[in-house]
């Protein structure tokens, strides 16, 4: 198999994405051998008002050691970008306008390379079960307190923790007059003569 002629990409390594854009990124000369000691740039920026970019690695194919494809869209306190390898079958989210890929090769090696499809992010990244778990929590921890307060104003059923609390709102029919004092101005002056 002859040596591929190594470079990058031959197309602008800067790429912008208009509303509902898709962008298809193959490894330079995909579906064939890609080059050794290769260090390539690829930039995407996002339309104005969109959302971020979804990445979808559908086909990669790299060697074990020494190559990567790595995605980064966020810039450290330090101003480096901050990079994630981006693995077969991934499909990831980012929500910066700005999206960097970078491909890096090590020694001769018989892999088939990438290609990857990027486009504008219109869906937001599915909640985990993660934050399912905390949304729930949260509205149980709110539905709580509110169904048995409710039922403690219907009845007089006690709860310990919320009767003080219940008890002042259940009471509203019971208005409590102030009488603010009347002070006589004369009372307090005091004759020096």
């Amino acid at each position: 198999m002859a040596k591929p002629k190594c470079g990058c990409w031959k197309n602008a390594s800067y790429q912008f994405l208009a509303n509902g854009e898709e962008f298809v990124l193959k490894s330079p000369g995909y579906p064939k051998r890609y080059c050794d000691m290769l260090d390539c740039f690829f930039v995407f920026r996002a339309a104005p008002g969109a959302p971020g970019f979804k990445i979808n690695g559908s086909e990669i194919k790299l060697e074990r050691d020494g190559d990567l494809l790595l995605t980064g869209s966020k810039v450290d306190e330090y101003g480096r970008i901050r990079y994630a390898p981006l693995t077969s079958g991934a499909v990831r989210y980012f929500s910066n306008e700005t999206l960097r890929i970078r491909f890096m090769t090590g020694p001769a090696g018989t892999a088939d390379g990438f290609k990857i499809t990027i486009t504008n992010d219109y869906q937001a990244p599915p909640t985990s079960y993660g934050m399912w778990l905390i949304i729930i929590l949260a509205v149980c921890g709110a539905a709580f307190p509110a169904y048995f307060g409710y039922r403690h104003w219907r009845s007089e059923a006690s709860i310990p923790f919320l009767t003080p609390i219940i008890s002042r709102f259940r009471r509203n029919d019971e208005r409590v007059d102030i009488v603010r004092p009347t002070i006589n101005p004369n009372e307090y002056l005091v004759d020096v003569r």
